[in-house]
């Protein structure tokens, strides 16, 4: 509901002569159907120059990482794997077609990752079961098939739970509406890393990454990542005390292993 909207509806009521009583009411009908959210802080990536042109990955939000499998698709996300697994947080990896290569995932807690195999029809199901239940502060997709009205149902999923989702996949689906889409080029030697569509609309920039990225306590703070006026290392992330095994008791039909 835009300003104008809002401000001719007052008016009108005004001119009706319903005065004060009309007026809230219509101040709560505004409340509950358009509520003020504070800006959510993004998670940093890792990667300064992309978080700095980004604001880090989105949360909550939907994120996409587009490039044919060897692109780097993952050195895009390891920072942020490293970093959430080592502070003890659960990080799922919904990998229907079972093509990731865990000893790639150099620096990660491996036994913090939850590997999930829910067959191909199913992945973004159970991606969006993961991300809603509150449990898990980021959620990867590998690879899943094209979504429909599947997209829209993780974008209110990540919403709910609070959760960063990133889809891994070597082709844009338009049905899945990422806040952030990044497209990887470059070749072994120099990962490259292109905006298509970011939350702070810098689009069509080209990032080099560096191999070495990693979170530490400057990382939010130099990017302009925080929207609050003290900088945390913690970068806002409640730590997840939840226990996570009751979102996996409606994943059935899933295979779920702990790395």
């Amino acid at each position: 509901m835009s300003v104008d909207t809002v401000a001719r509806a007052k008016n009108t009521l005004l001119a009706g002569g319903q005065g004060g009583e009309t007026l809230q009411k219509l101040r709560r009908h505004i409340a509950r159907v358009a509520p003020f959210r504070a800006p959510a802080r993004g998670l940093p990536s890792g990667h300064l120059e992309l978080d700095r042109i980004t604001g880090g990955w989105p949360r909550p939000g939907l994120s996409s990482v587009e490039g044919a499998p060897g692109s780097g698709r993952l050195e895009v996300l390891l920072p942020l794997l490293r970093w959430l697994t080592a502070r003890g947080d659960r990080v799922p990896v919904v990998d229907s077609a079972g093509w990731l290569y865990p000893p790639g995932l150099r620096g990660v807690v491996m036994n913090q990752v939850l590997w999930v195999r829910p067959g191909a029809s199913r992945a973004a199901w159970a991606a969006g079961h993961l991300a809603r239940c509150g449990a898990f502060p980021l959620v990867v997709l590998l690879d899943p098939l094209r979504m429909g009205r599947g997209g829209r149902r993780l974008q209110l999923a990540s919403e709910e739970g609070g959760t960063v989702i990133v889809r891994l996949s070597d082709s844009t689906d338009r049905s899945y509406p990422a806040t952030l889409q990044l497209v990887m080029e470059g070749n072994a030697g120099q990962r490259t890393v292109r905006v298509v569509r970011g939350p702070r609309g810098r689009a069509g920039q080209t990032i080099q990454l560096c191999p070495g990225a990693s979170i530490h306590s400057n990382s939010a703070i130099g990017a302009g990542i925080s929207h609050n006026s003290t900088p945390s290392t913690d970068f806002g992330v409640p730590r997840r005390s939840e226990t996570a095994s009751s979102c996996f008791r409606t994943l059935s039909g899933s295979t779920t292993n702990s790395g």
